[in-house]
């Protein structure tokens, strides 16, 4: 399988663009519910990648369902977690 490509950010809107293989996103050791950000604790889906990175919500939620339906056939919601935090001002 070849690397999919040159992928470009758009700099106003992107600051980084990832390859994460799917069944990566779908490991359930790869969800964190609070992550601290900023000193802040923000509830909600965080995605823990192989690089250490989090993805917050909505992404996090986006990618995370998408993971559960391709890989595991599973209908999951997430719409009982809350925004993060940096989302409500």
């Amino acid at each position: 399988m070849g690397d999919g490509g040159e992928l470009t950010p758009e700099p106003g809107e992107v600051a980084a663009i990832y390859r994460v293989p799917l069944a990566d996103l779908a490991r359930l050791d790869a969800l964190v519910e609070t992550r601290v950000f900023a000193g802040e604790a923000m509830p909600g889906l965080s995605l823990e990648t192989i690089r250490s990175t989090y993805i917050f919500p909505p992404t996090a939620a986006i990618l995370h369902q998408f993971a559960e339906l391709a890989v595991h056939g599973r209908r999951t919601a997430v719409d009982h977690l809350p925004p993060p935090a940096f989302a409500w001002k």
